[in-house]
This record gives structure tokens, sequence and C-alpha cells, in this order.
């Protein structure tokens, strides 16, 4: 069960969710093929409706999808790729897979360094998600996101 404070981390996650997910979708490189763009869109709503509804296999899948096609789609140094890096980190997490989620947030952390600046928000956040998995035990059944990406 949620503590009441990490009910509203995890609603603040949902919600940065949406967001980032909207911000792909505006900034999507025109030269990119429609069935790339379709594919893309479709994986970002399973990750958003994986999320909502707490399907955290599913939410995994998804993420991984949106990061394989986003790569595609935007630079390697786009704000995008550094979210749906940390989207990914997240639900890894999520999924008992810490190792790699520790991997993942870091790549995100670098990303955002680099686009955003050492003392950005999006910094802030992916290392209090990063720090949050350091305590954790094998098993994140009980790990919530400080943010999201």
């Amino acid at each position: 069960m949620l503590s009441h404070q990490n009910m509203g981390h995890f609603k603040r996650a949902l919600l940065a969710i949406l967001f980032v997910s909207v911000d792909v979708w505006a900034q999507l490189e025109s030269g990119s093929d429609t069935k790339t763009l379709n594919s893309f869109r479709h994986s970002q709503k399973c990750f958003q409706a994986s999320n909502q509804s707490q399907n955290w296999p599913k939410g995994l899948l998804c993420a991984k999808e949106s990061l394989k096609l986003g790569r595609t789609i935007f630079p390697s140094n786009d704000k995008n790729i550094a979210s749906l890096t940390h989207n990914y980190g997240l639900m890894l997490a999520k999924n008992a897979e810490v190792t790699a989620s520790i991997a993942q947030l870091k790549n995100a952390v670098d990303l955002y360094e680099k686009i955003h600046g050492r003392h950005s928000s999006n910094v802030a956040w992916a290392l209090l998600d990063l720090a949050a998995l350091g305590g954790s035990s094998s098993s994140s059944s009980n790990w919530q996101p400080r943010s999201q990406a």
C-alpha cells in the first residue's frame, strides 16, 4: 500500500508522463516516416495506459519500445531521448530490475546535464529517482519514483 506522501509523488509522476508524451509528440521530426511515427504514438499511449493501470510489466515493454523508436526519430542529444530514457529507467525499477534501472537513470542524468546543464530541475529529478533506488533492495515493489521525466 502506498503511503500518502508516496501517493502524491506517484500522482505527480503520472501527470509528468502525460506532459512529456505531449511534448514528445509535438516535436516529432517531419522527416520520420508515418509508420514509425504511428508506432511511436502507439507505444507512448500504451506506456501512459500501463502507468494509469499500474501494469508495470506492460509499461516496461511500452517504455522500451518508445525509447527504441524515439532513437530513430530524434537526435541522440535531444531532450526527448533523455525523457524517454528516464521513463524506461523508472519502469525497469518498477519491475525489480534495479541494476538495469540504475544504468538507464545514470544515462538520463548524463543526457539531462548535456542538454539542460548540471543544475537543471531535470537533472535533480533524475538524481532523486537514482537516489531512491540506491537504498532499495533487489525487490523494488515498495520503490516509488520521486518524479517523472
